[in-house]
């Protein structure tokens, strides 16, 4: 899925930054300390999301029969998939001062919801009710509003953000 997300985040940011120069609207307007600010921003974020998500994927390899819902799993089911489809969107909308590129994310979001439907189908089937009940408890790519509370609420020591 990530590669074909990636693909489809690409050609999406491709047509939109197409249609935004055959529209002729305007670009917004940052000063270059802004724009490497949010770029810094994005670019970290995503960096760190990924390896954040991966070193908690390595940690668990050895019992790969158990689902993940620690680490940044805690909080999405899909934190790399997430990592490229809000910061890449803000990469390459604050790289290009495109605006019609940022509210892009809106259709990737939908888009990325389709495409990942195969994936959580699979992990339905593997891992049954305990999957349902994750996936009821916790966003796709944003997190829901109750799981933020319940993870600030239970405290740095809790072990769900390991």
């Amino acid at each position: 899925m990530g590669i074909l997300g990636s693909v489809a985040s690409a050609g999406t940011w491709a047509l939109l930054a197409y249609l935004q120069s055959l529209a002729n609207l305007p670009r917004f307007n940052l000063t270059p300390g802004w724009r490497w600010f949010f770029l810094v921003l994005f670019g970290l974020d995503l960096l760190v999301s990924v390896l954040w998500a991966r070193q908690t994927l390595r940690q668990n390899m050895p019992d790969s029969q158990q689902l993940v819902t620690t680490g940044p799993y805690a909080i999405l089911r899909h934190p790399m998939y997430a990592a490229i489809l809000w910061n890449g969107t803000g990469l390459v909308a604050f790289g290009s001062g495109l605006w019609l590129v940022l509210f892009g994310v809106i259709p990737l979001h939908i888009l990325w919801t389709w495409l990942v439907a195969f994936e959580e189908r699979k992990l339905l089937d593997r891992y049954g009710m305990e999957y349902q009940a994750y996936a009821n408890a916790t966003g796709q790519f944003f997190p829901y509003l109750s799981t933020l509370k319940t993870l600030f609420q239970s405290g740095p020591n809790s072990g769900d953000l390991d």
